[in-house]
């Protein structure tokens, strides 16, 4: 009986620790569950948060994309004018060489000026110079006036020169034919005529009086009948020869007419 009744309450006490573990284990659950169920609560706070803020970021992104896309327009436009920018300080720096140049030249301009010329007199100096210019063109002028006078008065003496030349060659060329002596070198007596070796090449012409000379004596005159380069024949004049007198070949002969 006693061990039934042990038994008993060792079973009611079992029981009961069994119950009280129970009875921990589920209170443990029950806080476990309580925190869990906060914890559950934070993080679908935490969640929603996150949601609202993954909705911002992507109102924010949608914003951002668009600004971007602003900026790339912008980007691209300012790379255009960036680009026509360079272009233009390009053809600046192309400009700006040119002009470099232009006052390089006239700085090397500028040191050949005459003495004394600068840029703050320049005015004046250019001034006195059209001054001078005018004068020295006023002097050229004048000058240009004597010196036509001068050809003018030069062409008449070289005319007058001219003129003095041709008549001395004139004379000239008369004085050789006057000096010019010839011979008798064929005579045809019955004939009337005689050959002298002097012809057109010695100026001989249709009008010409030959004088016959043996020694310093005249013995008569032979007028031209014909002519040729080298030889004339000519007529005996017979009134003009003494009678005692015949013309021989060789006797010499001389114009008649002098040429003056």
């Amino acid at each position: 009986m006693k061990i039934l009744l042990i038994l008993g309450t060792l079973a009611m006490i079992a029981t009961g620790y069994f119950a009280w573990t129970n009875f921990e284990e589920l209170k443990e659950t029950r806080i476990e569950k309580d925190r869990l169920n906060s914890e559950i609560e934070r993080l679908l706070g935490d969640i929603d948060s996150l949601d609202a803020e993954i909705r911002n970021e992507f109102t924010t992104l949608t914003a951002v994309e668009g600004d971007r896309d602003e900026t790339r327009v912008n980007l691209r436009d300012a790379e255009r004018r960036l680009a026509g920018a360079v272009a233009q300080a390009e053809a600046l720096e192309d400009s700006l060489r040119t002009e470099e140049a232009k006052i390089a030249r006239y700085e090397q301009e500028l040191e050949r000026l005459p003495p004394g010329l600068t840029i703050d007199n320049v005015r004046e100096r250019l001034e006195e110079m059209r001054t001078t210019l005018a004068a020295r063109t006023a002097e050229i002028e004048n000058l240009d006036g004597e010196i036509t006078t001068i050809e003018e008065g030069v062409e008449r003496n070289q005319r007058s020169l001219d003129g003095y030349v041709a008549r001395q060659a004139e004379r000239r060329r008369a004085f050789d034919l006057n000096s010019t002596e010839g011979l008798i070198t064929a005579i045809n007596r019955d004939w009337g005529f005689a050959v002298v070796n002097l012809g057109e090449n010695s100026g001989v012409s249709p009008d010409t009086t030959f004088v016959v000379k043996r020694g310093t004596q005249s013995l008569g005159k032979l007028t031209v009948m014909s002519i040729e380069p080298g030889s004339t024949v000519t007529n005996i004049n017979y009134d003009t020869i003494p009678d005692n007198v015949e013309l021989q070949p060789g006797d010499r002969v001389i114009l008649e007419n002098l040429n003056r």
